[in-house]
C-alpha cells in the first residue's frame, strides 16, 4: 500500500488540518481537538499518516530554521525533543543512543493517555512526519534502519505504517525510529553555529512569553510566530483557530487589548531581537517580520522604539 494524496487535504478540511499540523499556534486542547474531528470526518485510515509523510521543516517556521541550523543530525534531534510543543505538542519524543544505534522514541503525554484512541493516530502523524523530516534534512532515509511498534500502535498503524516502505517491528517494547549510530554525526547541508544559536535563544524567548497572557493570547502569539514572515491577518488567524474574525476581535477586546496591538507587538519585539542578535540587513528584517515595505517597517519600529532601526542596532551593540 502506498501513500496517496488526500482528497480532503484542500479546501475547509485543509484548513484544520493546517491548523493542527501547525501545533505552535494552538494551545494543547484545541490541537488535540482539531486532531480528533478531522480523523474521525475521514474514512482513511491513513490519513494522519499520509498527512505526516507531508511535513517539512519549513512549515515549523523559527522552529524548523533553527533545526536546520543545528551541526549534525544528533544536534537536531537532541533540540526537537528538547523543545518538544513547537514541532509535536501531543506526544512525548525522547533520544535514546545505544551501542551502534539511535532510537528517536515516542510516548504518550499528560494529557492524551495511550489508551485513548486517538493515541495512535498522533502516533502515526509523527512517526511519519520525523521520517519526513529526517530525509528532507540528509535527502535520504538510509539512516533509518527501522520503525519499531510497541502495543500501543493499534492494528490500523500496523497496517499503514509499512506504507512508509522502512522494516517494521511490530513486538518491539516501545514506539521509535530507529537510526544508524554513524547518522547521528552526519552533518547537515545548512549547519551554521551562529544561525543556530540565535533561532534557539528566538525559540526560548518565544516559548517563555506564550506563558503570559490568556489562553487565546498566547495561541494568537504563536501563530504569530509560526507565520512571522506572513502578512498575517485576523481573518487568517480566526480560520486558524477555528473562530469567526467578529468573535476573535470582540473576545479580545473584552480582554483589552486587539489583535493589531498583539501583532505590531509581536513584530517589534522579533525585529529587536533580529536586530540585536544578527547579521540581517534591515531589509531583511522587515521581510522577516511580515512587513513587505522597508519603509512601512522602518516608520512602524520608529514609532515604536523612538529610533530607527539602524541607529537601535548599533545602540543595542555598543
Amino acid at each position: 500500500m502506498g501513500l496517496r494524496r488526500s482528497s480532503g487535504s484542500s479546501g475547509r478540511s485543509g484548513c484544520r488540518w493546517r491548523g493542527c499540523l501547525r501545533p505552535t499556534q494552538l494551545t494543547f486542547d484545541r490541537g488535540l481537538g482539531v486532531f480528533r474531528a478531522v480523523i474521525s470526518a475521514s474514512p482513511r485510515a491513513d490519513l494522519a499518516l499520509a498527512a505526516g509523510a507531508r511535513m517539512k521543516l519549513t512549515h515549523l517556521g523559527i522552529f524548523g530554521f533553527a533545526v536546520m541550523s543545528q551541526p549534525d543530525l544528533r544536534a537536531a534531534l537532541g533540540f526537537v525533543a528538547k523543545y518538544r510543543p513547537p514541532s509535536s505538542p501531543l506526544i512525548g519524543l525522547r533520544l535514546i543512543e545505544e551501542s551502534g544505534a539511535c532510537l528517536f522514541v515516542f510516548g504518550p503525554i499528560e494529557g492524551l493517555a495511550a489508551s485513548d484512541p486517538i493515541y495512535p493516530r498522533v502516533l502515526d502523524f509523527n512517526i511519519a512526519m520525523f521520517v519526513s523530516l529526517i530525509e528532507d534534512r540528509l535527502g535520504t532515509r538510509a539512516p533509518i534502519r527501522r520503525i519499531h511498534l510497541s502495543q500501543r500502535a493499534d492494528a490500523i498503524s500496523r497496517k499503514v505504517v509499512p506504507a512508509l516502505g522502512l522494516p517494521v517491528v511490530s513486538a518491539s517494547d516501545q514506539d521509535a525510529i530507529e537510526l544508524s549510530g554513524e547518522a547521528l554525526h552526519q552533518p547537515l547541508a545548512r549547519s551554521s553555529p551562529h544561525a543556530a544559536a540565535t533561532a534557539q535563544r528566538l525559540c526560548e524567548n518565544a516559548m517563555s512569553e506564550e506563558d503570559a497572557g490568556s489562553p487565546l493570547v498566547r495561541a494568537i502569539r504563536a501563530l504569530l510566530f509560526t507565520y512571522a514572515e506572513k502578512p498575517t491577518t485576523a481573518a487568517f488567524v480566526a480560520e486558524h483557530l477555528g473562530r469567526s474574525e467578529r468573535g476573535l476581535r470582540r473576545q479580545l477586546a473584552e480582554e483589552g487589548t486587539s489583535f493589531r496591538d498583539l501583532k505590531l507587538s509581536f513584530q517589534n519585539r522579533l525585529a529587536r531581537r533580529y536586530l540585536a542578535q544578527t547579521g540581517m540587513t534591515v531589509q531583511d528584517v522587515a521581510l522577516a517580520t511580515g512587513y513587505s515595505d522597508v519603509a512601512n517597517f522602518r516608520r512602524a519600529f520608529l514609532r515604536a522604539n523612538g529610533v530607527g532601526p539602524k541607529r537601535f542596532r548599533e545602540e543595542a551593540k555598543g
